[in-house]
């Protein structure tokens, strides 16, 4: 995969961490590793599918706690 997915995935990883959404990190950290190492599109698929279920979790958290967004 290219430097582009290998970047952003990154960049959210941190951000993730910097608001205590660990699950979300992991899985962009799984997918940072998995850019880096070749991942096939099917295995990208499979982890934005799972990063994007957590971002809608963590999303309806903040909104509980008065964040808006």
């Amino acid at each position: 995969m290219d430097a582009a997915l290998r970047d952003t995935a990154h960049a959210l990883k941190g951000s993730c961490r910097q608001i205590g959404a660990v699950r979300m990190a992991t899985l962009s950290e799984q997918l940072q590793r998995r850019s880096e190492a070749g991942a096939t599109a099917a295995e990208v698929k499979s982890l934005l599918d799972e990063i994007e279920m957590q971002f809608a979790l963590v999303q309806n958290t903040l909104k509980d706690k008065g964040h808006s967004g």
